[in-house]
């Protein structure tokens, strides 16, 4: 149970991260080239939708190729924990007083341990929900960040933006340490089911077991809702990436959306 909950902290943790990183990443170059006056070229050669979309889908491929290096470098260090470190150690000449000195040595017993326990869950499952849901959680989440940046005119005006997109996230997080000790309570459902924190609560319940059915509704919620975000941002995209001077209040985003 211990390093099941070590994995969903991990897991859990990576994902909150990245998303708010790479999030603020698409944020700052929107407004840099909002700033520069660089968008007015830009959008005279493509649409404000796919100069948008561009930006996310770039650094969501950047991100996804760092996570499947990791992924994989993770699976072959338990491989070899696993398997390949008591192998390795039955050919060292010496035999049995080899064996004995490695027994000493515990932290290495314990991290085989550890990867045998790892190895033993639905290691497939696990890594396809968590790019799944990360991908998902990215878009949704970087296609707020989109809208706020080409929103407003500097770093500053962007904090009153950016609470919207930060506070649900750590709702989820905090809300997904009570899940390590009941993943299967009415907390680690909703959270895992209402797209704002279902990023991050699904990939905390998904290595203590979640049934199929919950995974596919939580999937097709957050897809939806991604779809959704995304054709809200585009509404405040492409009029906010061409607006300079004006402070953007709540009740003008509401106005582009609607328009």
């Amino acid at each position: 149970f211990g390093v099941k909950s070590g994995l969903a902290m991990v897991l859990m943790y990576a994902v909150f991260m990245f998303i708010i990183i790479y999030g603020v990443r698409v944020m700052r170059s929107v407004l840099e080239e909002k700033n520069n006056r660089v968008v007015e070229i830009i959008i005279s050669s493509v649409k404000p939708f796919e100069l948008m979309m561009g930006k996310i889908l770039g650094v969501t491929f950047v991100a996804l190729t760092q996570f499947l290096v990791w992924i994989t470098m993770a699976v072959i260090g338990a491989l070899f924990l696993n398997t390949g470190f008591s192998a390795m150690q039955s050919q060292i000449p010496g035999g049995a007083e080899s064996a004995e000195m490695v027994q000493k040595f515990d932290f290495k017993q314990i991290a085989a341990q550890v990867s045998h326990i790892l190895l033993d869950m639905n290691v497939p499952v696990i890594i396809g929900v968590f790019i799944v849901f990360f991908l998902l959680g990215y878009v949704f989440y970087s296609s707020m960040y989109a809208a706020i940046g080409s929103a407003v005119d500097n770093e500053t005006e962007t904090q009153q933006f950016t609470l919207f997109a930060i506070i649900p996230l750590m709702v989820g997080m905090y809300g997904s340490f009570t899940i390590m000790n009941n993943p299967e309570g009415p907390l680690g459902f909703w959270l895992s089911m209402i797209p704002f924190t279902s990023p991050v609560a699904m990939i905390a319940r998904i290595p203590f077991g979640v049934p199929a059915w919950q995974i596919l509704v939580s999937m097709v919620i957050l897809l939806a809702s991604t779809l959704l975000m995304i054709f809200i941002a585009a509404k405040v995209y492409r009029v906010g990436i061409l607006m300079y001077g004006n402070k953007a209040t709540a009740k003008e985003l509401w106005k582009w959306i609607t328009s």
